[in-house]
């Protein structure tokens, strides 16, 4: 079904939103359980293709137009495909767990990072298209190879590698921007050109094979290539086998967090976190505008300590805070929520409401 690729990007686009952008599972993060979270996000998700799908895409110039499955939208399906790509490579670049790990949005409150983010990335993946419309770069080279390979060398430098080197020596933004050199334009130049040279034979062959398979060429294969091979068996390692023979991976860590070891992520040092009895000096700084290594962290604090109840701090009750998004905090140079709580440490939790799960301990 010709129709299947435009509705297919759609729903890779709406679900990398959903997951990476500090969206799901608002706001049921604390009412529902694992399984009735995920039914509620896949319910989100294809509500929300569906309509983007028969709202703004027609089938004019394929083999399907004006059948009755043409959605009969205001845009073309393959303008609409190369939007999407480059929107799904800013989502990917800002997402919660890659690039730059949702900064500089993280910084901000509910729903201001995701309306935020989600602007950012629409106008971003609008920008790129028109300016490679305007250079008369051909569709297959703009999004096919080109947008695709920034997308798969996003996940596998956070799959695979969990961000290193930069993951050990920087925080956000500067672990961010060289994440974006390294992933998106080193990586991304020489993989379409290595992939020219090893898929041109395939590409030929399909040529020589005529209609359907010679609509693929080698720009073509290389977005199958990287997405559709390369990608699952990443995923599959490390997923299904651990990385062996290499270390498993630890937890994804936050944006002002140092990975240390290997498999293994935390503070980079006790003196980078907050200790229970500084959290007014966070709120203390901010409102003063202090400066220091601290300042852009302590911006991030203060958002989540506001909705602290403050009988909890330095005891071994239940800790309840509402962060300002899905991973915002949790992993943060001053968290390690993916390990025993630190000792006389505040632990904020990631989420949308209320959560009692992690205890402050004194």
């Amino acid at each position: 079904d010709p129709g299947g690729v435009y509705f297919g990007i759609t729903l890779f686009m709406c679900t990398l939103w959903y997951s990476l952008g500090g969206v799901g599972p608002f706001p049921f993060a604390d009412r529902l359980s694992p399984w009735e979270n995920g039914l509620f996000g896949w319910g989100v998700i294809m509500v929300l293709t569906i309509g983007l799908f028969l709202g703004f895409v027609n089938f004019k110039g394929l083999p399907l137009e004006g059948h009755r499955t043409d959605p009969g939208g205001q845009i073309a399906a393959q303008e609409w495909f190369d939007r999407c790509v480059w929107i799904i490579v800013w989502i990917q670049a800002f997402g919660s767990i890659m690039c730059f790990q949702g900064w500089p949005f993280i910084l901000l409150k509910s729903p201001w990072y995701q309306v935020s983010l989600l602007a950012v990335c629409i106008g971003l993946g609008t920008a790129c298209w028109e300016v490679t419309l305007a250079a008369d770069i051909d569709q297959p080279t703009s999004a096919s190879a080109v947008g695709a390979t920034m997308i798969s060398f996003t996940l596998y430098h956070a799959i695979g590698f969990e961000l290193r080197p930069f993951s050990t020596r920087f925080v956000q933004p500067t672990r961010g921007v060289l994440n974006f050199v390294v992933e998106e334009v080193v990586c991304t130049v020489i993989w379409v050109y290595l992939c020219r040279g090893i898929l041109a034979p395939l590409a030929d062959r399909l040529l020589d094979a005529g209609p359907p398979y010679s609509f693929f060429n080698v720009n073509h294969l290389t977005a199958w290539y990287s997405l559709h091979v390369v990608a699952p068996l990443l995923i599959v390692h490390e997923n299904f086998f651990a990385r062996f023979p290499m270390a498993p991976a630890g937890p994804p860590i936050g944006p002002f967090e140092l990975a240390k070891g290997h498999g293994d992520a935390g503070p980079a040092s006790d003196s980078e976190a907050v200790p229970v009895s500084e959290p007014e000096a966070a709120v203390a700084d901010l409102k003063h505008g202090t400066a220091g290594p601290l300042a852009g962290r302590n911006a991030a604090i203060a958002a989540s300590l506001s909705f602290a109840e403050p009988s909890v701090r330095g005891t071994s009750e239940p800790v309840h805070i509402l962060t300002p998004s899905v991973y915002t905090l949790s992993g943060a140079g001053y968290v390690q929520s993916h390990a025993a709580p630190l000792q006389g440490y505040w632990q904020p939790v990631s989420g949308f409401a209320a959560h009692p799960t992690l205890p402050v301990v004194a």
